[in-house]
C-alpha cells in the first residue's frame, strides 16, 4: 500500500511538472509601454525651467491613474522635473510603486529594456521626448508623431509580444481626455 501511495504522488508530481513546462512553452511574455506628457504645467514664468503643475494639471494626472487602474502597472519611470513626478503620482501612489527616474537624453537603452520586459510600464515625459521614447521602443523612427506644446492627452502605447525573431509589435495613439 505505501509502494502504491508514493507511485501515485510520483506520477502526480510528474504530471503537474510537465504541465508546466507546456504552459511555459506556449504563453509568451507580453510587455505594455504607456507614453504620456507630463500634465498640464504652470506657465505664468518663462525663465522657470521647473514649473509644478496647475490645477488643471492636477486633475489630469488624477484622470491618468484612472485610465491606468485596471492596467496592472508594474512600473512608472519619469523625467527628474517637478511637472513630470506630479504627473506620475497618482497612478504611482494608486500602485504603491516609487518612481523610477530615467534620462531622457538615453532613451530606451539595454537597462531600460531588461529592467522592464514583461512588465506594464507607465513612462510620463515631455512633448517631445515622449513620441522619440516609444520610437525608439516600437523600433521605427516616425511611429508616432510629435506632440504639440499644447497638447496634454496622447497617449502612445507600445505592446511588445514575444521575444527576438517571434517579437511582435503593435502600436496605438489615443486621445485621452
Amino acid at each position: 500500500m505505501r509502494k502504491l501511495l508514493v507511485l501515485l504522488v510520483l506520477i502526480t508530481v510528474s504530471v503537474s511538472c510537465d504541465g508546466q513546462k507546456k504552459n511555459k512553452a506556449t504563453t509568451e511574455q507580453v510587455t505594455n509601454y504607456y507614453f504620456i506628457r507630463h500634465a498640464e504645467k504652470v506657465l505664468s514664468d518663462p525663465s522657470n525651467s521647473n514649473p509644478d503643475l496647475t490645477p488643471e494639471g492636477e486633475a489630469r494626472a488624477e484622470r491618468w491613474k484612472d485610465f491606468f487602474t485596471d492596467k496592472d502597472i508594474d512600473a512608472v519611470y519619469s523625467t527628474n522635473y517637478l511637472r513630470t513626478m506630479r504627473t506620475a503620482e497618482p497612478t504611482v501612489k494608486a500602485n504603491s510603486l516609487a518612481i523610477k527616474k530615467y534620462d531622457p537624453r538615453a532613451l530606451n537603452d539595454e537597462a531600460f529594456t531588461l529592467a522592464t520586459t514583461g512588465l506594464n510600464v507607465v513612462v510620463v515625459g515631455h512633448s517631445n521626448t515622449t513620441p522619440n521614447f516609444a520610437n525608439a521602443v516600437y523600433g521605427e523612427p516616425d511611429a508616432f508623431k510629435e506632440i504639440d506644446e499644447s497638447e496634454y492627452f496622447h497617449l502612445y502605447h507600445v505592446q511588445l509580444v514575444g521575444e527576438g525573431n517571434g517579437l511582435v509589435k503593435k502600436k496605438e495613439a489615443l486621445v485621452i481626455d
